[in-house]
């Protein structure tokens, strides 16, 4: 807490008694403040914020570099002349640092696309379901891990977004509506888990990445390792657990994560093009970085918390052909994690990563 007291203030209290008495100022109206014509360009989806971006409070009109402003002010409203706002020490106040192509429209459709892990998914049928003990199991496991994921891909933007400045509020936005779907999703793991056969054993190599991700030292690294790497991997992961998954509704559950997941994944390729195409100093940085994500990511396959019930998942049982049939989806898996990350690299336009990664050598190791 601050050292201010409001009792201590005299001419505080005094200027709110001549208020009080009808002694107004109404100094908050002067100044050359710009009106501007508000136009609904899609009626059907109500008033955006690409409907308000326009001039001067738009980000392409408003919003500098480096912003010299470190208070909650909004983006184009008027300081007052001789007022000292305090200082809320942001620390992401560079453009290049937090923005992202497409920004707005993935804090649209985050809002659009919400859903409720409490009313959304058919709880009741879980009952109706005969699952081997196993499979049961080994998806409780899988859930037991994904929780983990998801509560520091809570954490993660929320405490990035409570830096940022508020001169990048679309991108301070998206990163809360971020942090809802992720606590949502591990809501929805543990829902799941404590349904069944409750939970089971934490990762380390999953606390691991935790660990990473939260030691990240700008925002740009931070997501780097949660949006693109990652998430991007949990992404394919979440595609592959729906088609393992033993029931209909497990298989519903990871389409809703899906979604979400996409997004933010879509996020991190965003980002990490606008900072290629801005700052293309930082490209030998950001591989070092993507060298360090990638060897923690991939560690978590040498986690038996995570491999072991995948294997039993895709081979549907723990017989000698059961598990030889899961080890080879579950190679099929790590591979396609590994692909689709080279993909979205070279959508972003880091289109030299899969010759500087060490990712395609694990790979053939492992089909070997």
């Amino acid at each position: 807490m601050g050292h201010y007291d409001i009792f201590d203030d005299t001419e505080a209290l005094d200027r709110l008694q001549r208020m009080l008495k009808g002694d107004l100022d109404l100094g908050w109206q002067k100044g050359e403040r710009v009106r501007v014509d508000v136009q609904l360009a899609t009626p059907d989806k109500g008033l955006t914020f690409m409907d308000t971006n326009v001039a001067p409070y738009g980000f392409d009109w408003a919003m500098p570099q480096v912003r010299g402003r470190t208070c909650e002010a909004p983006r184009g409203a008027l300081q007052a002349e001789g007022v000292e706002y305090p200082d809320l020490g942001f620390t992401v106040n560079e453009r290049s640092e937090a923005w992202a192509y497409k920004t707005v429209k993935l804090y649209e459709e985050a809002k659009a696309r919400q859903w409720n892990a409490t009313t959304d998914l058919p709880w009741s049928d879980l009952d109706t379901y005969e699952i081997p003990d196993v499979l049961e199991k080994s998806f409780c496991q899988v859930c037991t891990s994904l929780s983990e994921v998801e509560m520091v891909a809570t954490e993660v933007p929320a405490r990035w977004g409570s830096v940022m400045s508020p001169e990048f509020m679309e991108v301070k936005c998206f990163m809360y509506t971020q942090a809802v779907d992720e606590v949502r999703h591990t809501e929805i793991f543990r829902k799941r888990a404590l349904s069944a056969q409750g939970l089971f054993q934490p990762s380390r190599k999953f606390e691991e990445v935790v660990k990473a991700i939260g030691e990240a030292d700008t925002f740009s690294e931070a997501s780097i390792v949660l949006h693109l790497v990652a998430e991007g991997f949990v992404l394919s992961m979440f595609r592959h657990a729906e088609f393992i998954a033993p029931t209909e509704f497990d298989k519903k559950m990871m389409r809703f994560i899906m979604q979400d997941e996409a997004r933010h994944v879509g996020y991190g390729m965003q980002h990490l093009a606008w900072v290629l195409d801005h700052d293309p100093s930082k490209r030998e940085v950001i591989h070092k970085v993507m060298d360090e994500a990638e060897s923690i990511n991939i560690g978590v396959f040498t986690s038996p918390e995570m491999v072991e019930p995948l294997i039993i998942l895709a081979g549907k049982g723990t017989k000698k052909e059961n598990i030889e049939q899961g080890i080879h989806i579950t190679k099929a898996l790590l591979a396609q994690q590994v692909e689709e990350l080279f993909q979205r690299c070279d959508r972003a336009g880091l289109t030299d990563r899969r010759q500087r990664s060490k990712l395609p050598e694990v790979v053939q190791m492992l089909a070997g």
